[in-house]
């Protein structure tokens, strides 16, 4: 959990590439093993935001080759070990996360509730291992049955940050976006990677898509 601009995306990307690689710094990981990379959309929130941030960090002799889905979007990064890392989108319908066999996935912000059982099924077969980057700001139900299960459950680990984290961003950036938030709904959630107070928890069937 994070605000945004924490780091939060980019510490889950540097857990992609040592499980991809299967040089992770502190567990065995099995190669050459297979995962997801689910996203908001193709356009931005995997073209722009998380194939740039894959790119910049993976060792570029360890990839073999990269696949373009139609709309010209690197959507399938092939490594020489066998590996793969695919990227998935949150405007898919949940039908395409079903009926596969992987190893990981992680989720770059929330995913809806159908999405993520879809890929929980998933790593059923090996025992795999999933993980969230967000700023949470939707979907309330990770609040219930996954965060307040951390509290007990110890295959669950939860690890905040804040904006004020970040080391690299600058004084006056930060202080115009403090400026935007500041007495707003959002504060916590975007400043401190906080859960919205209440919205969600209580009529958590409600969506404003249907409703």
């Amino acid at each position: 959990l994070g605000g945004n601009r924490s780091g939060k995306s980019t510490g889950a990307m540097a857990e992609v590439i040592w499980t991809a690689l299967g040089s992770h710094t502190f567990r065995e990981v099995e190669v050459p093993n297979k995962g997801w990379i689910c996203g908001t959309d193709f356009p931005y929130g995997i073209g722009s935001v998380l194939v740039p941030k894959l790119k910049s960090l993976i060792p570029r002799d360890a990839v073999e080759s990269i696949h373009r889905n139609q709309q010209g979007v690197e959507t399938v990064f092939r490594l020489k070990n066998g590996s793969s890392i695919e990227f998935k989108s949150y405007d898919q319908e949940s039908e395409k996360f079903e009926s596969a066999d992987i190893d990981r996935v992680y989720f770059d912000e929330p995913p809806s509730r159908e999405i993520y059982i879809a890929c929980m099924r998933g790593l059923v077969d090996r025992n795999g291992t999933s993980w969230f980057a967000m700023t949470p700001i939707s979907e309330p139900w990770i609040y219930t049955d996954i965060y307040l299960k951390s509290f007990t459950d110890k295959t669950i680990e939860c690890f905040k940050m804040t904006i004020y984290d970040n080391p690299h961003l600058s004084k006056e950036g930060l202080k115009a976006f403090e400026s935007t938030v500041k007495g707003t709904e959002y504060e916590r959630a975007r400043l401190y990677g906080e859960f919205l107070a209440l919205q969600g928890r209580v009529f958590k069937l409600f969506d404003r898509k249907t409703h």
